[in-house]
């Protein structure tokens, strides 16, 4: 069985060399072997990734919301792309060694940044529809998401039937298989493992870690601190596939060159309307993870 190590991280449209090294030592750090970038455009970080090879897709002008690189010769390779939505979601399908393995969907929905929770999910609506029709395509539900959903893990819209329909309990989906929507109709799961990321302790280093990967300003009631809205979701075929502590937050980067440790985090904040999370880099913090094929 081969372990393969996927990245996924929203940028915020970073250029600077400073990023890109960063992004370098990242690649080598957790040996990755697939990364889903959020919000990059341009062509300088495929000179970064000069060992990767980009899933190539027709582009929105300039922007890419969404973009995926490949680790090249070590028998990775992908096929069938499609973009949908403005290229806020990429399929294709990943073969190792000419061998069809999985179905990566790479994501950047629309977020509630300017919008109401109905104009959010108005914006996302055809997202199941385009799921489930790139899985007829592919001829198989072996299928990862991958990106920035904009959810977080108890919004209605990632655990509601009518779209995502993502569960934090395997035992349901083993049990039940699909949910029974009545009448004959049934809607299947994705599993999201991003449940066992939540709070701020690791129980396998027993030391105090970070509870989300993006960091909003709490003005009003409604919203949190800490939001855990990147990540991944699987399907039942794959959701096995994914060890639950090989998923990570990223929080510091060791430089390959000196061997000094780079943090993503601040300590404090300068005022109230401050982020503990290092905008020099992004807004957003990196996750990877390991999926066995």
């Amino acid at each position: 069985m081969k372990s393969i190590n996927i990245l996924t991280y929203n940028i915020n449209h970073n250029k600077t060399t400073v990023f890109f090294d960063l992004l370098k030592n990242i690649v080598q750090n957790y040996k990755v072997h697939i990364i889903v970038l959020q919000e990059s455009s341009g062509i300088d970080i495929t000179k970064t990734l000069n060992n990767f090879t980009e899933v190539a897709y027709l582009a929105n002008k300039e922007q890419k919301w969404v973009r995926i690189f490949i680790k090249s010769k070590i028998g990775l390779d992908y096929k069938n792309t499609a973009s949908y939505m403005f290229n806020k979601m990429i399929c294709t399908i990943i073969t190792l060694n000419g061998k069809t393995v999985f179905t990566l969907m790479g994501a950047h929905f629309y977020s509630l940044f300017g919008k109401s929770t109905t104009e959010q999910c108005m914006k996302n609506y055809e997202v199941p529809r385009l799921i489930q029709e790139y899985e007829i395509i592919a001829k198989s539900e072996k299928t990862v998401l991958v990106g920035d959903l904009n959810y977080r893990m108890h919004d209605i819209a990632l655990h509601n039937h009518s779209f995502l329909n993502a569960t934090n309990s395997k035992k349901i989906i083993r049990h039940f298989g699909k949910r029974d929507l009545g009448r004959g109709n049934s809607a299947k799961y994705f599993y999201n493992p991003m449940w066992n990321i939540l709070g701020d302790y690791d129980h396998s280093t027993k030391s105090e870690t970070v509870p989300g990967s993006f960091y909003w300003i709490a003005d009003d009631a409604e919203k949190y601190y800490w939001n855990l809205i990147d990540g991944l979701l699987l399907r039942p075929e794959i959701m096995d596939n994914v060890p639950i502590n090989k998923i990570k937050i990223i929080t510091e980067v060791k430089d390959s060159g000196t061997g000094l440790t780079k943090p993503l985090l601040k300590d404090t904040l300068i005022n109230n309307k401050d982020s503990f999370i290092d905008k020099t880099h992004s807004d957003h913090l990196p996750i990877v993870f390991t999926l066995k094929i």
